[in-house]
């Protein structure tokens, strides 16, 4: 597979070298309040139980939250 290069550096730059660990707060100090969006978009209605009132779904679950470490200008 061939990678476009300016991909591949900004991964590195983004991922590799900074060693970013997601499961860190990406807040400057602790006392800081994070802010996390969050989306559900039912996509798939698999099944309907109704005596026992149990729906079973598919959904896409979108979480989305600012990283003061990584901005774009």
């Amino acid at each position: 597979v061939i990678a476009n290069p300016d991909a591949k550096r900004l991964y590195e730059e983004l991922i590799q070298i900074r060693a970013y660990n997601k499961l860190i707060r990406p807040v400057k100090h602790n006392s800081e309040r994070l802010t996390v969006y969050l989306g559900l978009r039912l996509t798939q209605l698999l099944d309907v139980d109704e005596k026992n009132q149990i729906m079973t779904t598919n959904v896409w679950l979108k979480q989305v939250r600012l990283c003061h470490g990584y901005s774009f200008v």
